[in-house]
């Protein structure tokens, strides 16, 4: 337990807490790492008081990818509940991923403090401090479980975790109602800088950003300002994105939601003229299978692709599709007959295949083929997303001349969504032998070289260690498309909203 000489020093000078008592993951205080950058921009406007209570009570905290976001959201979770008392806090993340990561976050700074740990209880809906009754809950962005919240208290603490993700406004009009109901309440944001300027962040951010003066704050540096981020490993996270998601990401600066995928110059780097389709494998190679399935309007793709060590690259070695109508789909057993000539002319490769629509295909090729399930999901279509590009625009990747094919990676789009990035085609178009590339291709890159993925060679200069970025700086405003008149009636009734109270 904290004693009660500690807890007086703690509660007049809230940032001690911090410095003392949060314990990191590597076991280190957070005072004995902690940036100067921090404790200007984000703690002290969090301490930050004048004669009518809280200096700020809506505040955003717009940094790039690996700042600590969810930490400091934790963490000041974990303050109130010691220093305030019955205090409602609610830790909302986007997705459930992102809660489960916020609440493994919560347990950690509580199980590596004994100080803390016997301070709180822990159960699977909450976790509670009975000494000072202030309970905390980490949810998802379920929006009908949000209604009803922060009546029960005089203080309502809300912090938002990578604002940017939520779909839709329904979620933070329940939670900001919410805050309607309590006496003594803040609005706390953790985000990344996002896409959609027509999305609920974007007007959340400007509402800080215009009103600055008021109760309001907007810290959102552009570039990176976290000294911990290595300047060897930002510059792989440069080769393996898309600019326009690197420029989101790690940048911190707001994007259009898609752009092109890749260049004809980059593609043409990965075109090997003398290189053909195979008709079989090399003794001693492994190979690897990707299979998308379209019966009707999409087309079916397979792809074949193995690691050459040598030249450090992935290498196409045979790409086939079969096109259905919906009066004619697409034969099974053709693609069966297909896959199985595949296994006896490639060493037994290794098969991804997508198991919608092929169950029964599954059932009655395992055991004479090595079938492996590749289910569609976010994280499965991002990893295929990150790989692909990164073998294309890294020159990783060794193709042969095919014009369909061509056409149809130079016509592919980033798609930025909630939940990550994407390759998409565009309206009309196909991402079949794309998808059925990227398939062979992830697996071949991961698994084909037997010691990890293929190796990043740098292109150009490696950045400079970032700058601190100054006390007083603050970004400029990022001129983008806004729905005008649904904002300034959202501003208004969030400004009523502060007069009233």
């Amino acid at each position: 337990m904290i004693s009660q000489a500690d807890l007086q020093r703690y509660i007049a000078d809230r940032h001690a807490f911090r410095r003392e008592q949060i314990v990191l993951p590597n076991g280190r205080l957070w005072g004995e790492c902690m940036e100067s950058w921090q404790t200007h921009h984000v703690f002290a406007p969090l301490d930050a008081r004048d004669g009518a209570g809280w200096r700020y009570r809506l505040i955003y905290l717009e940094l790039h990818r690996g700042a600590a976001k969810s930490a400091v959201l934790a963490a000041e979770a974990l303050l109130v509940a010691i220093l305030d008392d019955d205090v409602r806090a609610y830790i909302v993340a986007g997705d459930k991923e992102q809660a489960s990561i916020a609440r493994d976050m919560l347990e950690g700074y509580i199980h590596r403090n004994p100080s803390l740990e016997s301070s709180f209880r822990i159960t699977r809906d909450e976790i509670v401090c009975p000494a000072s009754g202030t309970r905390i809950r980490v949810l998802s962005s379920d929006a009908p479980t949000t209604w009803g919240l922060g009546g029960l208290s005089k203080r309502f603490l809300l912090l938002c975790d990578e604002l940017w993700q939520w779909q839709g406004r329904d979620l933070w009009d329940a939670l900001f109602t919410a805050s309607a109901k309590s006496e003594d309440w803040r609005i706390i944001v953790g985000s990344n800088a996002g896409f959609d300027t027509a999305s609920i962040a974007w007007e959340v951010r400007e509402l800080c950003r215009k009103h600055a003066d008021s109760r309001y704050y907007l810290y959102a540096p552009e570039g990176i300002v976290a000294g911990w981020i290595k300047p060897e490993d930002l510059e792989g996270q440069r080769l393996s994105l898309p600019p326009q998601v690197f420029q989101r990401l790690w940048e911190n600066k707001w994007t259009e939601g898609s752009g092109s995928f890749v260049t004809r110059p980059e593609l043409d780097r990965c075109i090997d003229a003398t290189w053909r389709p195979q008709l079989q494998g090399r003794e001693g190679v492994r190979y690897f299978v990707g299979l998308d399935l379209g019966l009707t309007r999409d087309r079916t793709a397979r792809g074949i692709c193995h690691y050459d060590r040598e030249v450090d690259k992935v290498v196409l070695d045979d790409l086939k599709t079969w096109q259905g109508t919906p009066v004619h789909p697409v034969d099974i057993d053709v693609v069966e007959e297909d896959l199985k000539g595949c296994n006896q002319r490639f060493n037994r490769p290794d098969f991804w295949l997508d198991p919608w629509q092929l169950q029964s295909s599954l059932q009655r090729l395992r055991g004479s083929l090595n079938i492996n399930e590749f289910t569609f999901t976010s994280e499965s279509v991002r990893r295929l997303s990150e790989n692909l590009y990164g073998l294309l625009h890294n020159g990783q990747m060794r193709l042969y001349p095919d014009a369909d094919l061509e056409r149809e990676l130079l016509r592919l789009e980033v798609k930025q969504t909630g939940y990550g990035w994407r390759i998409d085609h565009a309206a009309g178009g196909f991402s079949d032998r794309a998808m059925a590339l990227g398939m062979a291709a992830l697996h071949a890159a991961t698994e084909g070289p037997g010691s990890g993925p293929p190796r990043i060679r740098w292109l150009g200069e490696r950045p400079s260690a970032p700058a601190e970025t100054p006390a007083t700086q603050q970004a400029a405003p990022v001129e983008m498309p806004q729905e005008v008149a649904r904002r300034r009636q959202w501003e208004r009734r969030m400004e009523g909203t502060f007069r009233e109270r």
